[in-house]
């Protein structure tokens, strides 16, 4: 079980059954900024069988607590294809923690839980979804939802602690979409669009959760809820192609951007700002 991000800013300390499960903390930087490299966790890169640590044979499954600093109604829990144990374990943790959890099934993330899902070992990850102040420096201590970390936190504790009293490892499950290679490199974006990946909707595109106020998306019309299929001639199917599409755009050069809305495609014109 790996809390980063929301959770081990909040200095949740792992406890109890869930420490006996081997929960470990850490500070990493969130996979899914668009920005950084979102091939750091990517097992598809060309070293990638090269002297592999065998993972399944060492761990049972991979709970992963996500960015889960904003509970709104509902948790998400991503990864639900990843094994057939889930769907009934979940459902018990849930009861008992009292607390609302949509289980979703893809298990091919943007996150470090798909170096887990593509080399055998079941995942779960948790989400409470993107925010505007995602990765700006708004995103403070005050703003946590520290009732809802708890809830959170109290869940995976559930979660860890019913699969430890199991007699066996759940099984594994791969995952239905394949993942698409992509070179594996830094990335370096010199353009600024002031949009909020969602990345719990699962789309083919690039869901947007919410803008920036004033920032060139908002200004250009696009809105939260919209999904980019195409930007600047190029088409978005993932975060993937959505950030190389970035990388390739010069600040104060208008291009098109394309998004389904509401079932329709809408043609949209972006001025990209320079990156501070």
């Amino acid at each position: 079980v790996e809390p980063h991000g929301d959770a081990a800013a909040a200095g949740v300390e792992p406890h109890g059954d869930a420490a006996a499960a081997g929960v470990v903390p850490h500070g990493d930087a969130d996979p899914h900024a668009v920005g950084r490299d979102p091939h750091a966790a990517d097992p598809s890169g060309p070293h990638a069988e090269a002297g592999r640590f065998p993972l399944r044979e060492h761990v049972a499954a991979n709970l992963n607590l996500d960015m889960v600093g904003r509970l709104r109604e509902t948790l998400l829990l991503q990864g639900g294809e990843s094994s057939s144990r889930w769907e009934p374990l979940v459902a018990q943790a849930a009861e008992r923690v009292e607390i609302p959890v949509e289980l979703q099934q893809e298990s091919l993330l943007p996150t470090d839980a798909s170096t887990f899902a593509t080399r055998g070992v079941p995942v779960l990850s948790a989400f409470t979804g993107a925010h505007a102040e995602y990765h700006t420096p708004r995103d403070t201590p005050e703003t946590l939802d520290y009732a809802g970390l708890d809830a959170v936190t109290g869940l995976i504790t559930e979660i860890a602690a019913l699969l430890l009293e199991d007699a066996e490892a759940p099984d594994y499950r791969a995952p239905q979409r394949k993942r698409e290679v992509h070179p594996r490199r830094a990335v370096r974006l010199r353009a600024y669009l002031g949009t909020v990946p969602d990345y719990a909707t699962e789309a083919l595109g690039m869901a947007i959760a919410t803008v920036v106020d004033g920032g060139p998306a908002q200004r250009a019309g696009l809105r939260g809820g919209d999904v980019v299929v195409q930007l600047a001639g190029k088409p978005v199917r993932n975060v993937y192609d959505y950030t190389f599409a970035i990388e390739a755009m010069r600040p104060g050069v208008a291009v098109e951007m394309v998004v389904l809305r509401d079932g329709r495609r809408v043609e949209l014109e972006i001025t990209p700002e320079a990156r501070q």
